[in-house]
């Protein structure tokens, strides 16, 4: 896959995060940024630089661990990680790796994205009859990838700490700490970036000049995913109202009006940095103005269809290794994009994916394997046809209509631990270099979890009936029959559990238990066999309600900010 590359002073190391450690450090060897960002190519690069973060093996790596490790799921394979095991057990402090990784890392994403947000507005734009629409297209789009990713790495970062420190585009190095927010502000500060970014992006992507970059669709998708996953389930909100409007524009079609994209109202701010004209406020301040009626004023493209659909196949969709397969994945919504690195090859970093040998896809008896599925996950596949992709043992074969050239009839992983099939890599496929890191695109967001989220909204505003219908389309593109009509608890615990069957190994398994308050009676019912035993001894017992349902701190931020920022309960 395509690697997206910076200038070469856009790709040094900028050490910053949530605290005066990481923002006050100057970037060494760029471009001052008051000489920098001037011009349309210029911001262009500077978007570009903030999928370097999502890129890095050390982000994956906390995603994969913070998101499947502490669940019923998966388990650590080894014992010589003892960060990764305080993971697993429920017994995290404030210096783990992990911890520190991913709270690092999401600061600086939320730095390089504050850099083009903040730079936007006053980058001059060199317009006339001819190239208006496209120039401004092309602004857009660039600024609605910085109001994207800043949103993401935020929703990152609420989900795994609860309130963080909101950093404004405003920051200067050597301001104060800022305190943090409570998840309430931080969850109204991502829908914002989001709404906005929905109407800045592209509806499609070209090949040769856009790929890789997120769209409208991308905005649209997470956003239904945060609306869900801030609403408690059993209790009415708006944010299950808003989360069933918004799936209607996009999973069926409906219309987006102005007030569906902007419940609250619009920031007087907005028609600047979105570089619209006074035209614009009247239009908008009719909250039923119809957004597709846009497409021949600016070229927004409200009104073409979504294309995003269930691919055909379960499995086509982690399988998409080069350019041509990522293009027919229409199931993909939001993907980090990952080159191998081929023999020969002068890279000074490993482009390519850890995660498909992270979590077996080399084979459980692998040394890049960390993390194996539990007896729990293999008998919840039981008799579902997803298993034959999901736990396998060292005995069973690999299907062949999906992993031809495999020796179908061999040991396929440890007598130990059972081996996950989702990332398998076909031996062709691996890198020539001999390296584990492989040229897959690692999927974050697809449109099954959009459907099964819908469905769950639906269900949560008493419209039973098509949430089941949603419901039944995940399971009928893997061949599953229909699920009847029920009751509000009974519809709700099936789409649950298909998000677990249909999502497994997706980052996301602790973050679903805690939002459905199923994570400590779910570790308390995993079984006792032997694989099981460090998770259900240690694990289960070291589970404090209301203090392990999020991670600490780390400890560095709080004494840097001398005390500013402020720790979790319990840590």
């Amino acid at each position: 896959m395509k690697r997206l590359y910076t200038a070469a002073f856009l790709l040094i190391i900028v050490l910053l995060s949530g605290c005066k450690k990481f923002l006050d450090t100057e970037p060494l060897g760029g471009v001052p940024e008051a000489e920098f960002y001037k011009n349309i190519n210029e911001l262009s690069a500077g978007a570009v630089s903030i999928y370097d973060i999502w890129q890095s093996s050390e982000y994956e790596n906390a995603m994969a661990v913070l998101g499947d490790l502490p669940s019923d799921n998966f388990v650590w394979k080894t014992e010589s990680d003892v960060d990764a095991m305080a993971i697993e057990t429920f017994s995290t402090t404030p210096d783990n790796k992990y911890v520190k990784s991913w709270y690092k890392l999401n600061y600086q994403g939320i730095f390089r994205a504050n850099r083009v947000i903040k730079a936007a507005p006053s980058v001059e734009l060199i317009l006339n009859a001819g190239n208006s629409i496209d120039y401004l297209r092309d602004y857009r789009q660039v600024y609605g990838q910085a109001l994207f990713m800043r949103a993401f790495f935020y929703f990152k970062l609420v989900q795994a700490f609860g309130g963080v420190p909101i950093i404004p585009e405003t920051y200067n190095i050597g301001d104060p700490a800022t305190p943090r927010s409570t998840p309430d502000q931080v969850y109204d500060y991502i829908e914002k970036d989001l709404r906005e970014a929905i109407y800045a992006l592209r509806s499609e992507i070209s090949v040769n000049a856009q790929f890789g970059q997120v769209d409208k669709w991308a905005a649209a998708g997470l956003l239904e995913k945060v609306l869900v996953f801030r609403s408690k389930p059993g209790t009415q909100s708006t944010g299950w109202d808003e989360a069933v409007t918004l799936g209607d524009w996009l999973i069926t079609g409906n219309e987006l009006t102005i007030g569906n994209l902007f419940p609250d109202g619009i920031d007087t701010s907005f028609y600047r940095r979105m570089k619209l004209d006074d035209s614009y406020k009247t239009l908008f301040s009719n909250p039923g103005f119809n957004l597709n009626s846009l497409y021949a004023i600016d070229g927004n493209q409200f009104n073409i269809v979504n294309n995003k659909q269930l691919n055909a196949s379960f499995i086509t969709s982690f399988l998409d290794i080069d350019v041509q397969n990522a293009l027919s994945n229409t199931e993909a919504i939001i993907s980090i994009m990952h080159k191998e690195r081929q023999t020969g090859d002068n890279l000074p970093y490993e482009s390519g994916s850890i995660l498909p040998a992270f979590y077996g896809g080399y084979n459980s008896y692998d040394g890049n394997c960390r993390m194996v599925p539990t007896q729990s996950l293999d008998q919840a596949m039981n008799s579902d046809p997803r298993d034959k992709y999901g736990c396998l043992s060292h005995n069973e074969p690999l299907p062949p209509e999906d992993f031809p050239d495999v020796n179908v009839g061999g040991q396929n992983g440890s007598p130990t631990f059972l081996v996950f099939v989702k990332y398998w890599v076909i031996s062709t496929e691996r890198p020539s270099s001999g390296s584990a890191y492989v040229g897959r695109n690692t999927v974050l967001l697809r449109y099954a979890d959009v459907i099964l989220l819908f469905a769950e909204a639906l269900n949560e505003t008493g419209r039973t009936d098509l949430a089941v219908n949603y419901l039944n389309k995940v399971r009928a593109r893997v061949k599953l029959g229909a699920k009847s009509i029920g009751p509000y608890e009974m519809i709700r615990d099936l789409i649950w559990k298909e998000r677990r069957l249909e999502l497994a190994g997706e980052y996301e398994r602790f973050f679903d238990l805690v939002r459905q308050g199923d994570i400590y009676s779910t570790m308390q019912a995993l079984g006792t066999s032997e694989v099981m035993a460090r998770k259900k001894g240690e694990g289960a017992r070291r589970f404090i309600r209301y203090v392990n349902e999020i991670y600490p701190i780390p400890k560095e931020e709080i004494i840097l900010s001398n005390g500013i920022i402020s720790q979790n309960p319990g840590y």
